[in-house]
């Protein structure tokens, strides 16, 4: 079939030249809009309109709107042709049969706008005399030959990608439900609007034509036939006059203006006879008053469908008494939806609150963002900002934002949301003060009236004293309040305290359930709890992997704070298998953000060369020295280890740098660097790198004084240099050790070694070893005496095997001793 609009015929009213000229403006009228969707929709719909204007007196066409709309846009500034087609029928409906042309040369025709036009001829047709009922129907042949070539051109392509999300909505059609009722089990009519309902919900609009195609597979699968006749007007009807079905339709949405009937058929229709319902009563209460008087009974139903029925016939000459195939009726109402969407004619109307509390957070986001958004809801400003603070699995944790979006509430009139503001500001301000003595009473009375939010915000006033006297029973039983109205900020107030035994028996059980809670869950911070107690055991049995799971449920929403947690839980294996590169990555996470402990892991990891890498100090160093420029004492305390005692891999130690670091922990108490700096002094004297005998034995002695066993040693060790000297032979070492240790030894070295010992001549230094090396092994048993024989062997360079065997069977006589 040619698929040409041949309707009407220029040359009677247009000379070649102006023909061209129309063409050429027409042509860059669509080329300038074939990427705006609305735009060309509604040109369809005018050229459409003129198309099947039956009345050819050019005077009373001209004076529409949407005529002298189309002919200013098809002949843009050339204002002698615009001149001539205003004035002349016949030259309008050339030039809409040509642009309608065009358009769908370029395929800029949709299935579903196809079919609300087609259905708009079929209501036309019914109006018209004979003399255009032929010509609209070539019109309406025009316009399905091009439906049925969208959807051959898209099978031909093969490129079409099947929504997924639509495939499994078909697939469990049957299983759908409105207001508990099967959708196989609904009337035709409901049905109707529950798949256009669902559809658009899907695709947010777009859709293809063989998406569309789909609707007809879902309506064979809850028993409705696609070729199933049904009365337009009694569509309508059925969605106009059931405000719940209406509601369904239109998304909880309201509309912001009034329909143009010639363009959005079945919505101005639906609103039109709406209206006989609430502000147009009165019309239906005087005709069945007129009625009455007639002595006629009136059907109210019927004079609202009468109503109607006048209403599109004077306005858009059109005649919705007609049946129509199901399916068709179903686009139409998907293409109206679509265009109010896209026109933003729509507007929700619902309380945010009520939306937010009486739902999963995350089911009503995009709602609640649309409120505040488009409408500067104060509520849903305010929700938006608990959004921000809590995450609830649809944004990540930002309180910047969170504040902001509060103090837009405050400043849209919701008063209450002005405590979130000051309990960010600093105690005891003047500022903060105001504030709260401005939001107290408004959040007094509505808390009193059942307003849960108010609730909410008032429990954590009584538990800080903010503004009210502190009461922990009311923070807790206002919390209580408002969660049973749905709050899960108030049930994980109500949750903590449980916990903590604030305001209420402690309890960890129904702590657990309140952050468990269905309303409360997707929060962060209850995801935090839950994985905490999870971890602990605590009002549940203990689950390290359910821990873990809702710690990485929390993290994923910005809970920052569990990165260096849930690298640990990585790290030893807790809730999952070990993996040092996850608890590496934690741990990067969490450094950037200056968490100290995570510097400290890092620094470990490259200090021992766990898992992810190798050993490497100066990494190590690094990390260690990022920690300690955050104060942090026990990254200092590794820095001094690293310096005194790792540096292996062609890099010197330097006991200097470490007693730099280590002083610094000491003047702050740190036992631990205070026994390093004790061995550090001790080891330089020894060495020889530090002549001041009397700071070693200072710091030795303060170590000795908590009964340390290495600074004993090393007490011991300093004295019996002091007392020996620089000597290096045996021999003297051996008589001053003899004389140090006196008779206990003395005949092993004389029988063995055949030398004489003279305690007289034991020196206080001597004497002062022997005390220390006593203490030392009293507590270091048989390791001090192998140190302290190494010692003895290792200082001298004249030992042979028979002396060390002497020196140790002699210390061994002596320890027993």
């Amino acid at each position: 079939m040619d698929n040409q609009l041949s309707v009407v015929d220029g040359k009677m009213v247009l000379s070649p030249e102006e023909k061209k000229q129309l063409v050429d403006k027409i042509d860059n009228m669509i080329e300038a809009n074939k990427t705006n969707r609305l735009d060309i929709n509604r040109l369809v719909f005018e050229c459409t309109a003129c198309l099947t204007e039956a009345d050819d007196t050019a005077n009373k066409i001209k004076q529409r709107g949407w005529f002298r709309r189309l002919i200013g846009r098809i002949t843009g500034s050339n204002t002698k042709l615009q001149n001539k087609v205003s004035n002349n029928m016949i030259a309008a409906q050339y030039a809409s049969q040509v642009t309608l042309q065009k358009i769908a040369e370029q395929n800029l025709l949709t299935f579903d706008l196809i079919t609300a036009v087609n259905n708009k001829l079929n209501a036309t047709i019914e109006t018209t005399n004979n003399k255009f009922r032929n010509q609209l129907i070539l019109i309406g042949k025009f316009f399905l030959k091009n439906r049925s070539d969208i959807i051959n051109l898209e099978v031909r392509l093969s490129k079409v990608e099947k929504n997924v999300q639509l495939l499994n909505w078909q697939g469990a059609i049957e299983y759908q439900t409105y207001n508990d009722i099967e959708y196989k089990q609904l009337d035709d009519i409901s049905k109707i609007v529950c798949l256009a309902r669902d559809f658009y919900d899907i695709t947010k609009g777009k859709w293809s034509g063989t998406d569309l195609m789909l609707l007809k597979t879902a309506m064979k699968q809850i028993g409705m036939k696609p070729s199933q006749k049904i009365n337009y007007i009694s569509v309508i009807k059925g969605i106009a006059l059931n405000p719940e079905l209406k509601n369904k339709l239109y998304g909880n949405r309201v509309l912001r203006t009034s329909i143009d009937p010639t363009y959005l058929v079945s919505f101005s229709a639906i609103e039109r006879m709406n209206s006989f319902e609430n502000k147009d009563k009165a019309v239906v209460a005087t005709v069945e008053a007129l009625l009455k008087e007639s002595g006629i009974q009136p059907d109210l139903d019927i004079i609202k469908m009468e109503l109607t029925s006048e209403y599109m016939k004077n306005t858009a000459n059109l005649n919705l008494d007609y049946d129509v195939d199901s399916y068709d009726i179903l686009l139409d109402l998907l293409y109206n939806l679509n265009q109010l969407y896209e026109e933003k004619m729509l507007k929700l109307d619902i309380d945010a609150f009520k939306l937010f509390l009486k739902h999963d957070p995350k089911e009503v986001f995009e709602s609640i963002k649309e409120l505040a958004s488009e409408e500067n809801d104060a509520k849903a400003l305010y929700v938006l900002g608990r959004y921000y603070e809590n995450g609830f699995e649809c944004v990540q944790m930002n309180d910047e934002k969170a504040v902001e979006y509060y103090k837009q509430a405050y400043k849209a009139g919701y008063i209450p949301a002005g405590y979130e503001l000051v309990e960010r500001m600093q105690k005891d301000s003047s500022k903060r003060n105001e504030l709260l003595s401005q939001i107290k009473d408004e959040i007094l009375a509505r808390a009193s009236s059942g307003e849960a939010v108010s609730q909410y915000l008032l429990s954590k006033m009584y538990y800080y004293g903010d503004g009210v006297e502190k009461s922990l029973e009311m923070a807790f039983s206002m919390a209580k309040d408002a969660a049973k109205c749905g709050d899960g900020m108030a049930q994980i107030i109500l949750g903590n305290m449980y916990k903590n035994g604030e305001g209420t028996q402690k309890s960890d059980f129904s702590a657990f359930e309140c952050f468990d809670n269905i309303t409360a869950n997707r929060s962060v911070l209850a995801q935090r709890y839950i994985g905490h107690m999870y971890y602990a055991g605590e009002g549940t049995k203990e689950s390290k992997e359910k821990a873990l799971k809702y710690f990485l449920k929390a993290e994923k929403q910005g809970d920052t704070a569990l990165f260096i947690l849930i690298g640990n839980m990585y790290y030893y294996g807790e809730g999952a298998e070990t993996s040092y590169a996850k608890a590496y990555n934690y741990y990067i996470k969490a450094s950037e953000i200056n968490d100290i402990k995570a510097m400290n892991a890092i620094g470990d990891i490259y200090h021992h060369g766990y898992g992810v890498v190798e050993v490497n100090l100066y990494k190590a160093i690094e990390w260690f020295e990022k920690a300690a420029a955050l104060g942090d004492d026990n990254a200092q305390l590794e820095l001094g280890y690293i310096y005194w005692k790792d540096f292996n891999h062609n890099i010197k130690a330097n006991k200097n740098e470490a007693l730099k670091w280590f002083m610094n922990l000491v003047n702050k108490g740190n036992i631990k660097a205070q026994h390093a700096v004790a061995i550090i002094y001790a080891e330089k004297v020894v060495k020889g790198e530090f002549d001041k005998f009397s700071d070693a034995c200072y710091w030795l002695k303060k170590e000795a004084d908590r009964d340390d066993v290495e600074a004993e040693y090393y007490l011991g060790v300093l004295y019996l240099n002091n007392g020996i000297g620089c000597s290096i032979n045996l021999d003297d070492i051996l008589l001053d050790l003899g004389n140090m240790l006196g008779t206990a030894g003395k005949n092993i070295l004389k029988n063995e070694l055949g030398m004489n010992i003279d305690e007289k001549k034991m020196t206080s230094s001597l004497k002062e070893a022997r005390k220390w090396f006593d203490k030392a092994y009293k507590y270091g048993g048989t390791q001090i005496q192998n140190k302290i024989i190494d010692y003895i062997t290792e200082r001298s360079t004249s030992c042979s095997q028979l002396h060390k065997e002497v020196i140790e069977k002699y210390f061994k006589q002596y320890m027993k001793g």
